[in-house]
């Protein structure tokens, strides 16, 4: 067990938290930070809903969320929504009655009953990957469009005469049309 900071032990003499400290492993006490938790209204948790972990990029992404997430003293929380607005909504309620410090969702694509829950909540949330709103509370992302543009232009700059493009677009989402038509405007 860990030592709390200074300030939690101030009753106690360096001799009396030893003691305890010696104690509690002793005995194998786990803290509850479910009480502390209430009593700071921090839970040092933030719930990250990606919508697949096959796609490499989503991977990466995940990796990075998690690196800087615990270089500030943060866990995360992890769920796989499956391109699924149902499944979205229900772990958005899921993890926000665990009351976490931070919700980071992908996209700006989610269904009328999330937003409008979300929006009843004081926990910060961030949507990544787009930069066109309507946003919940703040966005970081790029913009889709001009990454098909960049993309193009590299390839058309390099040399290649014939360009080609795959993609696996789930319905409905903004960003994959959006590289699309950033595809299609730069070859013309």
């Amino acid at each position: 067990m860990q030592a709390q900071t200074s300030s939690t032990w101030a009753w106690a003499t360096p001799a009396t938290l030893q003691k305890v400290l010696a104690t509690a492993e002793k005995l194998g006490y786990v803290q509850n930070l479910v009480a502390g938790n209430l009593a700071s209204g921090r839970t040092s948790m933030v719930a990250v809903l990606m919508p697949s972990l096959r796609n490499s990029h989503n991977a990466t992404c995940t990796q990075g969320l998690a690196d800087r997430l615990r270089a500030s003293s943060y866990q995360f929380m992890l769920t796989n929504c499956g391109y699924s607005l149902e499944e979205e909504a229900a772990a958005v309620a899921a993890y926000v009655r665990r009351r976490p410090d931070g919700l980071i969702l992908t996209g700006t694509r989610h269904s009328d009953e999330t937003r409008e829950f979300l929006k009843h909540t004081t926990i910060p949330v961030v949507e990544m990957w787009e930069t066109n709103g309507p946003f919940i509370d703040m966005a970081v992302g790029f913009s889709s469009y001009q990454a098909g543009r960049d993309i193009t232009r590299h390839l058309i700059d390099s040399g290649y005469g014939t360009v080609g493009y795959i993609d696996y677009p789930p319905v409905g989402l903004k960003r994959f049309e959006e590289r699309k038509q950033g595809f299609r405007d730069e070859l013309q």
